[in-house]
């Protein structure tokens, strides 16, 4: 099976992949492997607008010298879903959104995930029911480029009869969708968030 990777900078992307055409869309310009940090660099300075792709025999390799060569942080988030059958996300800087932050010193990832949600939402969860595929971002901070790997998990919710949203964090609303309600968040959210909501929204 291919090893793939999308670090998301904005609304687009760069993708590691060992697989083939079929891997990623036909739109994505080709790189190697010593340019990839140039064309980074270039998407955060707002000098690139187009997705791209690095096609490579070592796909973990190249993720984990970036880490090295990068500022990297972890942050964790959930996938939460009550028994109606419902899915919760939170409205913060104009977007529809999954809770999530970063880990603090000495958390594992389930330990900040779960902490995570139930500080941006108020709520309980119950438990985490398995991991999901982490998502990749890079950003500029403090004149550095900053790769963030982010944690998901599916959850299921606990006690929320207090539930709302964290003002301190920038969080206006918090909701829960039914699964035909989705085009509401899918018009409104990041691209990241679309390939979690995609890749994991199946009922179990």
């Amino acid at each position: 099976m291919a090893q793939i990777y999308r670090i998301y900078v904005n609304d687009k992307r760069i993708i590691i992949t060992s697989g083939l055409k079929k891997a990623y869309h036909p739109d994505c310009k080709k790189i190697t492997e010593k340019k990839l940090y140039s064309v980074l660099a270039g998407m955060i300075n707002g000098n690139d607008s187009a997705n791209f792709v690095l096609l490579t025999a070592s796909p973990d390799k190249i993720m984990e010298d970036l880490k090295k060569r990068l500022t990297y942080i972890e942050a964790g988030g959930g996938l939460v879903r009550n028994e109606q059958g419902q899915y919760l996300f939170i409205f913060r800087h104009g977007k529809w959104d999954l809770p999530k932050g970063k880990l603090e010193p000495g958390e594992t990832p389930p330990e900040g995930s779960l902490r995570e949600v139930e500080e941006e939402c108020s709520i309980t969860v119950k438990r985490i029911t398995e991991p999901l595929t982490p998502t990749w971002h890079a950003y500029a901070l403090n004149g550095n480029i900053t790769l963030k790997q982010t944690f998901w998990y599916r959850m299921e919710a606990g006690d929320y009869r207090q539930m709302k949203p964290q003002l301190a964090e920038g969080i206006t609303e918090v909701k829960w969708f039914s699964a035909d309600e989705l085009d509401e968040v899918r018009k409104n959210t990041y691209d990241l968030i679309r390939e979690v909501i995609g890749d994991h929204l199946v009922e179990v």
